[in-house]
């Protein structure tokens, strides 16, 4: 017998327009109201602002952090796992207006859920993926599981290139040599895809309500852009002040209206 439960939502929401913002600092629920009504007559959820027609781009930056984000940078479209009667503290986050989608239909366009590591998390010193990783003296104490993950990422990345520079040092070009280093280079794209573009670290510390709490976005990913038809759309959510306006704007839209702001 299936029980009712509010842990995970049937749904997937995005909200739109985080980043309009009027002078000084404060939403511009206008442009936000604009934004998602440009979303909707034109059907995609776009993962680059900067190039509307553009591939998705998964890059990596040696250099970067994995633990403040700027090691990891995807092309994607990004939603929160969160029943409706819970968006309130996402909401305060992000803005007062959204657009969701049912797991199914987004599952077919490769939505997955982020897998979350709790940065501040602390692996045993005698950890022997710790010992590989980390040049003899150079592990921190403690060792954080943001720290390990940092470390390793930057291993990983490496690894094609260190067999293609020792096998010109070495002078050993082998065919099985050139096959094993471009299976490598495979191999390398298959994780960043796959798995490391939905790696998100987060600090367990964090108070719920806080900014840079994203354990609490129940986070899903769509690499890309995300096509859709209004049929496709199974929830708007928007301030009452705008339910008049968005019929008007949206007359080819039948389904669920909730407010933001009830």
């Amino acid at each position: 017998m299936l029980h009712s439960q509010r842990y995970v939502s049937k749904e997937l929401t995005h909200f739109t327009g985080k980043h309009c913002r009027k002078r000084d600092g404060s939403p511009d629920e206008e442009a936000q109201y604009e934004l998602l009504v440009k979303i909707m007559r034109e059907g995609h959820l776009l993962a680059r602002r900067d190039c509307a027609d553009g591939p998705a781009s998964i890059t990596f930056r040696g250099d970067g952090s994995f633990e403040a984000r700027t090691m990891i940078n995807v092309d994607a479209v990004y939603f929160c796992d969160i029943p409706t009667a819970d968006l309130k503290i996402h909401m305060a986050k992000y803005s007062q207006f959204g657009v969701s989608f049912l797991k199914s239909f987004l599952v077919k366009k490769g939505a997955n859920p982020a897998f979350y590591i709790a940065g501040d998390s602390i692996i045993p010193t005698d950890d022997a993926t710790a010992r590989i990783v980390f040049p003899s003296g150079a592990m921190p104490t403690p060792l954080t599981r943001s720290a390990l993950m940092n470390q390793l990422i930057k291993t990983h990345l490496g690894n094609p290139d260190r067999q293609r520079n020792v096998a010109q040092i070495e002078g050993y070009n082998s065919a099985l040599l050139q096959a094993e280093i471009v299976r490598s280079q495979l191999l390398d794209a298959m994780i960043r895809a796959n798995f490391l573009s939905f790696c998100v670290p987060f600090d367990s510390a964090k108070d719920d309500d806080d900014a840079s709490n994203y354990y609490m976005e129940r986070e899903w990913r769509v690499i890309g852009n995300v096509s859709f038809s209004v049929e496709d759309v199974w929830r708007i959510i928007i301030p009452k002040l705008y339910a008049k306006r968005f019929r008007e704007d949206m007359q080819d839209y039948a389904g669920q209206i909730t407010f933001s702001d009830r």
